[in-house]
């Protein structure tokens, strides 16, 4: 650190002047160092005055000890006669509430990490950040990681997983505990030195599974008639309304997609717990295991037992005692870091403002909220560099446009680096074209850059419960989407056109974005979804990383260290629910979240989440979206 002062004189117009300066040498030890210059005024018997300069000279060395310091200090000076001479020596002991990094360390812990239930990107950020100090702590020899509920994507799950390597890779010793683990749980705990698993639980390492419904003969049931028109073949997101079973493309798709998860997910718990790939799809085809079945076997976990036994296993695992704490925060503290602003873009895609669809309780991203808050941290001179971080399945191909016009504009002004999340797909990807740098985790969901548009035909549902209608129109197209007629040959190839159009703006965008050809480009969209593996190949993706590696890339890219620390900023706001702002707490329920209904019949949650938000917010709004929704089980 450096510190510059003056003082002017009170009756001569003399100015005395001083800088300091301070290095740290090693942990707990500083060198302290003084340059002044003083104005000398002395009075001479029958000739006036005479002004004199004198420049000191102070440098000595601060040993802390936290709280406690002291410090030994030897000064010179320089007079107006060129003459050095040795000033002296201070003593100086500190007794401060602020405590400065102490040269006896301190003492060696182990930390205690909680991965428990549901994994937003705003919750990730603050667990990877901690991960990453926990790596670069001397003082920590180990981390026990407390896995319970942990909900999230195939790529928040692996970034999460990276992470306990790089602790590994640090040199710490990590031990993961469970009681019950899913097959995802376990990807993240297998990373560990140790798997420890509670005799009460067990372990469903099954691997996964996904269902996709189809409505067509509930309507034909009923009497609705779902009519869409879509580009391309692989945009397969209207099926689900007009067949009842997938095309030949969508089934492809489907599976190649899941047998890419399939294979990361092998690869990863193979080469971890040093199991053969081939005999894990056996034990993965054999689950689930209790934790009886468990203890026979040392392939899956090292041991079983309640948590006062975890004790033993750390012990042996750390090779020796010690105390399990919360890192201490002994970092004095800075007035200002450079800043880094964090833009969330979470859910379905929608026109206008963030907010959250009634009942359903989806999350639904504006544009205007996206593109605002990335217009802001271009324009703000303190936000160095920006992370788009995207967790999206798409929605409307507007919206998409609206934040992709932001990011190009901001493109060349100041870094701005994408991190695709679990989901980034379509709309998402949209959005995430004209970044300089975009990151995936292989184990991510993107592509599917295409278009479809459609409404639904009840004319039928109404004739069977008596009910009739007349509709007035001025104009030939008035009614085009309305619900009470079908679509006649002319209207369906005018709108076949008309989404045409957005598609090669889509991709356009991308080929502008990506540096690609637009015939290259339409090769791999045509709605196509990828895993992040995939994507790096066709260059739809520029390098494997997580929201971390993200954070580190926008730093190098605005010229700062990788160890150089800043301050995140996130965007947007995360807006408190209507029950919050009337002081109504709910229990579990966070900021931004708002109340979601559960159906209380077998599977009716599933087809709650199986419904495309964006589509049923705004039906009349071209959609660049995922072809279909995940629903893991």
């Amino acid at each position: 650190e450096v510190a510059a002062g003056g003082r002017v004189g009170e009756v001569r117009a003399d100015i005395d002047a001083w800088l300091r300066g301070s290095v740290r040498i090693i942990r707990g030890l500083y060198f302290r160092t003084e340059v002044s210059t003083y104005e000398l005024n002395q009075l001479l018997a029958g000739t006036g005055s005479d002004q004199r300069r004198e420049y000191r000279l102070a440098a000595g060395l601060e040993v802390s000890f936290g709280g406690l310091g002291a410090a030994a200090i030897a000064s010179g000076a320089i007079d107006p006669d060129d003459d050095t001479r040795f000033r002296g020596g201070t003593l100086v002991f500190r007794v401060s509430p602020t405590e400065i990094p102490s040269i006896m360390g301190e003492d060696r812990r182990i930390e205690r990490i909680e991965l428990k239930d549901a994994v937003s990107d705003r919750k990730l950020t603050g667990l990877v950040a901690r991960m990453r100090n926990l790596e670069r702590d001397d003082d920590v020899v180990g981390v026990v990681v407390q896995i319970e509920n942990l909900g999230g994507g195939w790529a928040t799950l692996q970034e999460l997983r990276r992470r306990i390597l790089a602790l590994r890779a640090a040199g710490k010793k990590v031990v993961a505990y469970m009681v019950a683990g899913s097959t995802g749980q376990y990807f993240v705990a297998s990373a560990a030195d140790k798997v420890f698993v509670d005799p009460a639980g067990g372990l469903r390492l099954v691997g996964y599974a996904s269902t996709s419904l189809y409505f067509k003969k509930l309507f034909d049931m009923v009497g609705v008639k779902a009519q869409f028109v879509k580009i391309k073949e692989f945009k397969s997101a209207p099926e689900q309304w007009t067949r009842d079973k997938p095309s030949e493309p969508a089934w492809r798709q489907r599976n190649e997609l899941y047998d890419s998860l399939y294979a990361q997910l092998v690869a990863g718990i193979s080469e971890s717990r040093k199991i053969d790939s081939g005999e894990l799809r056996k034990l993965i085809d054999q689950g689930p295991y209790t934790a009886g079945d468990l203890k026979k076997m040392s392939s899956l976990v090292d041991a079983v037992g309640e948590p006062d036994e975890l004790e033993k296993v750390i012990t042996e695992t750390m090779g020796g005692r010690f105390r399990v704490a919360t890192a201490p925060n002994n970092r004095p503290a800075k007035w200002s870091y450079p800043k880094i602003a964090v833009i969330y873009l979470s859910g379905d895609i929608v026109g206008g403002k963030s907010r959250t669809l009634p009942i359903l309780g989806r999350k639904l991203v504006g544009g205007d909220t996206i593109a605002q808050a990335i217009a802001a941290a271009r324009s703000n001179p303190a936000v160095k560099a920006i992370v788009l971080r995207i967790d999206s399945p798409g929605g409307s191909a507007l919206a998409s446009e609206v934040m992709s016009r932001e990011v190009f504009k901001t493109r060349g002004v100041k870094p701005i680096i994408c991190s695709l999340g679990d989901l980034a797909a379509s709309g998402g990807y949209f959005a995430a074209a004209g970044c300089d740098t975009i990151l995936a985790e292989p184990m991510t969901i993107t592509g599917s850059i295409g278009i479809f548009n459609g409404t639904f035909d009840i004319t039928k549902l109404l004739d069977r419960m008596g009910i009739t209608f007349t509709t007035y129109r001025r104009g030939d197209n008035a009614d085009l989407e309305s619900v009470f007629r079908p679509w006649t040959d002319k209207e369906r190839k005018m709108l076949e056109s008309k989404i045409e159009y957005f598609y090669w703006r889509f991709v356009d965008a991308v080929a502008k974005g990506r540096k690609m050809k637009r015939e290259d480009v339409d090769k791999i969209a045509r709605g196509r979804v990828w895993t992040g593996a995939q994507a790096k190949r066709i260059g739809l993706v520029d390098d494997f990383g997580g929201l971390f590696d993200a954070i580190q890339l926008a730093k190098r890219r605005a010229g700062m260290s990788e160890k150089t620390r800043v301050q995140l900023v996130p965007l947007p706001q995360a807006e408190q629910s209507l029950l919050q702002k009337l002081g109504i707490k709910v229990p579990g329920l966070r900021a931004g979240e708002q109340p979601q209904i559960v159906l209380p019949i077998p599977g009716g949650q599933k087809v709650l989440d199986a419904l495309p938000a964006s589509v049923w917010a705004e039906p009349e709004v071209p959609q660049a979206r995922l072809p279909f929704s995940i629903v893991w089980h």
